[in-house]
């Protein structure tokens, strides 16, 4: 072999070493940018979350395309209400939710409650709002939520989404177990697989309007982390922490800090799913200890 011939093999080679370099290169910097592939698999399917996983919409990044929805019941020992500050045994009878994925890039959700009731064991001296009898009772704020995938590598795999929510205002101020203000939310979801583990976690900015204040508003920095683990077939395990926090020192009355952690497991069968949890709040006003249940349905298509 002449020496041109062995120096054109020899740069032939140099070169698919530079290029599987190149690619193991990128490779590596796509995982640590949580842009890599990671499979997951649930039996002999493909890994779908629960539905309503705690009523939040940080699974949203790996639903498939359908409709679905949740109806539960929910309990908060020595919850405080956010401006009236008496604090009781709070119980959330017919929280609802709706979720509506038209696209893999698209989903839709609605949620509230038709009735909440709070048992005032304790009275605050000097309320901000009066408490006539032994308990408060009302409605709940129901919000809206967008969550767009901004990107995704197929099932499955990692995703990033951003969500943009409003809170609408249709509780009784004057009850004061919620603001009835307009609320602002967003927020960005980014999601990867650990074996069989789903990490989800997301952070953003909410603009909560002060109810007492005239043309005040607070802006409360957003977190959430979530792990979902398939134990089987039809059978989840999940655990979340999801909040908000101001930095202010004057804090408007009803956007202080809240936040809870809940640990709980979800069953499905078929279309429908049932879903419980219990939680304990991660500041004074979210409460101590509860609890609460879902059933939920989703029809894939």
């Amino acid at each position: 072999m002449s020496e041109e011939t062995t120096s054109a093999v020899r740069s032939r080679s140099a070169m698919r070493i530079c290029t599987w370099l190149c690619r193991c290169g990128w490779l590596a910097m796509l995982w640590c940018l949580g842009l890599a592939p990671a499979p997951v698999r649930c039996g002999s399917g493909e890994y779908r979350p629960p539905v309503a996983f705690f009523a939040t919409p940080q699974s949203a990044n790996f639903l498939s395309t359908g409709l679905g929805g949740y109806v539960g019941v929910g309990y908060t020992h020595a919850w405080q209400t956010p401006l009236s500050g008496h604090e009781g045994d709070r119980w959330q009878l017919g929280s609802l939710g709706l979720f509506y994925r038209p696209t893999r890039w698209l989903l839709l959700l609605v949620r509230g409650g038709l009735y909440q009731r709070l048992g005032a064991a304790k009275r605050q001296a000097a309320p901000r709002i009066l408490l006539s009898g032994d308990s408060l009772h009302d409605v709940e704020d129901f919000e809206v939520h967008a969550v767009v995938l901004l990107w995704s590598g197929g099932a499955g795999r990692r995703a990033l989404s951003f969500r943009l929510g409003m809170r609408l205002p249709n509780t009784n101020q004057h009850q004061g177990m919620g603001t009835n203000t307009s609320d602002l939310f967003f927020s960005l979801h980014w999601g990867m697989a650990v074996g069989r583990v789903q990490l989800i976690l997301d952070g953003g900015v909410g603009i909560l309007t002060a109810p007492l204040e005239t043309n005040s508003q607070n802006d409360v920095a957003l977190y959430g982390a979530a792990v979902l683990w398939p134990v089987g077939r039809d059978v989840w395990l999940g655990a979340e922490v999801n909040g908000f926090f101001t930095t202010r020192h004057v804090i408007p009355a009803g956007t202080e800090s809240r936040g809870v952690a809940r640990l709980g497991g979800h069953w499905q069968r078929g279309a429908a799913g049932l879903e419980v949890y219990g939680q304990i709040g991660l500041t004074r006003r979210s409460g101590k200890l509860g609890g609460g249940l879902l059933l939920t349905w989703w029809l894939p298509w």
